[in-house]
């Protein structure tokens, strides 16, 4: 997995050491951090996993120069085409992740609270480490999911969407058809309706 990290305003040991966790093909954008640049970045087809390590809210993500709006985020994740995960180390995330999944991100992670920092760390230290032994997102989350959990009693997890959307796409089709075959049928008893009352009155007045 080639994976790009961006974390605005840390330093370097932060990207370091989850690519030492990860094992894997990596790029770090950190410290001074456009819009522009992180965009540019996300938008080509070189990465298939995003981290973003940082500050945020529900809407936007925070950059050198200013806020990240989701929608410029889902439109490079769109442009990209081939994003498999994206994981938002940050407050409040889950509106962004979801946005993103939709945008086109197999797999997306989000927080739906505010987080602090060293649980966040925590967390993507574990998803990482253990994303190197099994090369399995569900199974990362999990252990990240656990660490946590049991590392911080009470604090609640972030939540991994998965639409499956293969199967989604199916049975949205699936209702497409239906809704078609009923309008055609609400239309051909609308029809024979109309054909019975004109024949109606037609007698009537013979």
């Amino acid at each position: 997995m080639k994976l790009l990290i961006i974390a605005p305003g840390s330093n370097l040991n932060v990207g370091t050491e989850i690519i030492d966790a990860v094992g894997t093909e990596s790029r770090i954008l950190h410290g001074t951090v456009s819009v522009r640049e992180a965009l540019n970045t996300i938008a080509t087809d070189e990465y298939d996993a995003f981290h973003f390590a940082g500050h945020g809210d529900e809407t936007r993500l925070m950059f050198s120069d200013g806020p990240m709006e989701s929608a410029l985020l889902a439109d490079a994740i769109r442009k990209n085409g081939n994003v498999v995960l994206c994981l938002f180390n940050s407050c409040e995330s889950m509106g962004i992740a979801s946005l993103c999944h939709l945008a086109g991100s197999s797999y997306a992670i989000g927080w739906q609270q505010e987080v602090r920092d060293d649980v966040a760390v925590t967390f993507s230290f574990a998803f990482w480490a253990s994303y190197k032994m099994s090369g399995q997102i569900h199974e990362a989350y999990n252990t990240g999911r656990e660490a946590v959990i049991w590392g911080y009693p009470g604090q609640q997890a972030p939540t991994l969407l998965n639409g499956h959307r293969e199967a989604e796409r199916v049975r949205n089709q699936a209702l497409s058809k239906r809704i078609i075959l009923g309008n055609h049928w609400m239309w051909f008893l609308a029809l024979a309706l109309s054909v019975s009352i004109f024949l109606n009155l037609y007698l009537l007045l013979q």
